[in-house]
């Protein structure tokens, strides 16, 4: 009885249930009705699809250097610095991993005083250090102080001696200066005239493996050629 005092004056057509919406017919009608529906989740879905697709694209073309190099510095260096020290150091080079090309890697270290910038840094090194990745390093003597040389204990030696015949040669032979050198001179502009040049020793990696062996094998051959101007195709001519 409620329900008819309620309904009283309402037409019967009204009572009537909304039809249900006829779908699309056409293609493009599909795809419209599609995309309104489900709009933001095909981006987000797209773009993990090409997130992916990238990640993966970086890996394939990924080139394994044959040479690590951290350059220890105090200031930042001109943009192009690090490509100029690898290709003046690529002549003295070896395809040591056997993929058809020779790869210098020159990872610049800026110790300026900025602490977000030094606490990267410092990261970097630390794993460098821990995993015997890098073999080969060059530096400004007041950042290694305040940075590798600081350390291990007394009697450790970071760096291996070097057994070269050079005016650049430090006095306990651990490490060589590029001060005056021809290639020093011709980059002058571009990098500090008092970098330090030193291979790492093995005997303070975490376990003496026999890459970590290589690649100090590898450092201290490129660096004691290019300290002595011995290129790799002058050899290979004569061969």
């Amino acid at each position: 009885m409620a329900r008819e005092m309620y309904l009283v004056g309402v037409d019967e057509e009204e009572l009537k249930p909304d039809p249900k919406p006829e779908p699309p017919k056409t293609f493009r009608g599909k795809i419209a009705n599609f995309w309104y529906h489900y709009k933001w989740p095909t981006i987000f879905i797209a773009a993990g699809i090409a997130l992916t697709i990238y990640i993966i694209y970086q890996f394939s073309i990924k080139v394994e250097p044959d040479y690590q190099i951290d350059l220890m510095v105090g200031e930042s260096l001109p943009l192009g610095a690090e490509d100029a020290l690898e290709q003046a150091l690529m002549p003295y080079a070896r395809d040591v991993n056997g993929d058809g090309q020779v790869v210098i890697r020159v990872d610049p270290l800026v110790f300026d005083g900025s602490q977000m910038l030094e606490q990267t840094n410092n990261g970097k090194l630390s794993i460098h250090l821990a995993t015997g990745e890098v073999m080969f390093y060059i530096y400004e003597s007041e950042i290694y102080d305040r940075t590798i040389g600081n350390k291990g204990s007394e009697d450790y030696q970071f760096l291996t001696p070097l057994e070269v015949d050079s005016p650049g040669l430090a006095e306990d032979g651990l490490s060589w200066c590029w001060d005056g050198d021809p290639v020093q001179q011709e980059l002058a502009d571009t990098l500090p005239a008092e970098l330090h040049f030193g291979v790492r020793s093995i005997a303070g990696t975490a376990s003496v493996r026999q890459e970590s062996a290589d690649r100090h094998n590898e450092a201290m051959e490129l660096l004691t050629r290019f300290i002595e101007k011995r290129p790799v195709a002058d050899e290979t001519t004569d061969e």
